[in-house]
C-alpha cells in the first residue's frame, strides 16, 4: 500500500473509532471487562511498577487496571483522539498517562514495562501490520515482561459475520492460532499460556494468550546434565521395559 492510500486508510480507521466512542460510553463496563481484570489479577499485575495498555478506548478497562495496581505507573493509548479525550476526563490521576498512538506504526515510547495489555485489540489490526506491532512490543518489553493478549474466539467472529454483521467494527477478523504463532516466532516471543474461555456463550467465545520475550540464559536457566551410574541406569531401564 503506497503512502497516500495508507494515510487515507488510517484516517478512515481513526474516524471510525472517534464515532465508536459513543457506543463504548453506552456499553460501559461489562462482564468481559471484569473477566479480563480477573485474569490480570491472577498473574500479579498488582505488584507491577509500569503497565502499558494498548488500545485503551475510553479507558473502561484502564479504570479496573488502576484499581488492581494503584501504585503502578500506567501508560494507556489509543488510535482515536476522541477516545483519549474522553478517557482523560474520566480518569484523573497523575499515575495514568493517556496518549494518542498506533501500535502498528512508529511507536514513540522509550520505556519498558512489567505488564503489557492488549484486550480485544489485535483482531482490529490488519495482519500485514503485525510485524510492526510485535517489533514494537519487543522494544518496550523486558526479559520478564508479561504480555496479555485477549481476542474473540475465531468461531465467534464467524458467527457474528453470519448472524449480525452490522455489529462488527471496521476491521474485525478471526485470528487463528497458526496466524498468531507465525508472528510470535518471527519476533522472538513465546507463549506461556493459552486458554479458550466463555463469557457470554456456553461455548468458548474468547481466547487469551500470555506471551513473553524469548530470552533464556542457558547457563543460568538449566542445570547441568545429570549422568547416572551404569548400575542405576541399568536397573531403571529394566524396570521401564518390564512394564510393557
Amino acid at each position: 500500500m503506497d503512502k497516500t492510500k495508507l494515510m487515507k486508510y488510517q484516517n478512515t480507521i481513526v474516524s471510525f473509532y472517534d464515532n465508536f466512542s459513543d457506543k463504548q460510553i453506552k456499553t460501559g463496563k461489562n462482564l468481559r471487562h471484569y473477566t479480563i481484570a480477573k485474569h490480570l489479577r491472577q498473574k500479579g499485575i498488582g505488584n507491577s511498577h509500569k503497565i502499558l495498555e494498548i488500545g485503551c478506548g475510553i479507558g473502561t478497562l484502564t479504570e479496573l487496571i488502576q484499581r488492581l495496581a494503584p501504585k503502578a505507573e500506567i501508560i494507556a493509548f489509543d488510535i482515536s483522539p476522541r477516545n483519549i479525550e474522553i478517557a482523560r476526563k474520566r480518569i484523573k490521576s497523575n499515575r495514568v498517562k493517556f496518549m494518542e498512538a498506533d501500535a502498528s506504526r512508529n511507536l514513540e515510547i522509550n520505556e519498558k514495562f512489567d505488564f503489557i495489555v492488549l484486550a480485544d485489540v489485535i483482531e482490529h489490526i490488519p495482519t500485514e501490520q503485525y510485524d510492526i506491532l510485535f517489533t514494537n512490543l519487543n522494544r518496550v518489553s523486558k526479559n520478564d515482561t508479561k504480555i496479555f493478549i485477549n481476542i474473540p474466539h475465531p468461531n465467534l467472529i464467524k458467527h457474528i459475520k453470519r448472524t449480525n454483521p452490522e455489529s462488527l467494527q471496521i476491521v474485525d477478523q478471526s485470528i487463528y492460532p497458526n496466524t498468531l504463532y507465525q508472528f510470535l516466532q518471527t519476533n522472538q516471543f513465546i507463549i506461556d499460556e493459552k486458554k479458550d474461555y466463555s463469557v457470554f456463550y456456553r461455548t468458548p467465545d474468547y481466547t487469551y494468550y500470555w506471551i513473553s520475550p524469548f530470552s533464556i540464559d542457558i547457563n543460568s536457566s538449566y542445570d547441568k546434565t545429570i549422568f547416572l551410574p551404569k548400575r542405576i541406569l541399568k536397573k531403571l531401564l529394566l524396570r521401564i521395559f518390564s512394564s510393557f
